[in-house]
């Protein structure tokens, strides 16, 4: 959000991964996709308050995700917490997500969100189906760094198609065959 103060996001290529520490509200942005419904993919085994974000317009408005695992210090252990910030104002969406994450286990973290719609998985669980339409605007995905540090393993930024039910199609099929004894 605005306010934020920048962090050191590291690619250690040793270890395979991306680290962050420092910063408050620091983002990693992935700035060749701009969408509006999106499924982001997260693979993490430290974080004190870090997450992801999408449909983020600018600094004041955006929707995220932050995850606190079982060894932060910051304020809360075990816990994910869905927001919106909507004119740089920070509200969060239903209550606190009870995780089981202990520091070093690699976790898989996916947020999805098509149209209003919004799920939030954990290892594969779905942990909240919500919706929300306050920001309806295609914006920008990646990481957000609220504070402490973090190591994430995988990012994957999946853009959504159009949704097409209800849609008509038309296909063209020309039936042929190699064997004389059949006509198409």
């Amino acid at each position: 959000r605005t306010g934020g103060t920048t962090t050191t996001w590291v690619w250690d290529t040793a270890n395979s991964r991306l680290t962050v520490s420092g910063g408050v509200n620091a983002l990693l942005l992935y700035t060749a996709i701009s969408k509006k419904d999106i499924d982001i993919i997260i693979d993490i085994d430290q974080a004190d308050a870090a997450g992801i974000v999408w449909r983020r317009t600018d600094n004041s408005n955006f929707y995220e995700l932050d995850i606190f695992d079982a060894s932060s210090n910051a304020g809360t252990t075990n816990k994910m917490r869905l927001f919106k910030v909507v004119a740089n104002s920070k509200t969060q969406l239903g209550t606190d997500i009870t995780i089981s994450f202990t520091r070093s286990t690699k976790k898989r973290i996916r947020a999805s969100m098509i149209g209003t719609a919004i799920n939030v998985y954990f290892d594969g669980t779905n942990v909240r189906s919500t919706t929300d339409s306050s920001l309806t605007t295609a914006g920008l995905a990646g990481l957000i760094n609220v504070s402490g540090s973090a190591q994430h393993y995988n990012l994957r930024i999946q853009p959504i198609g159009d949704n097409l039910s209800g849609m008509k199609v038309y296909v063209r099929a020309t039936l042929t065959s190699d064997n004389p004894l059949l006509t198409p």
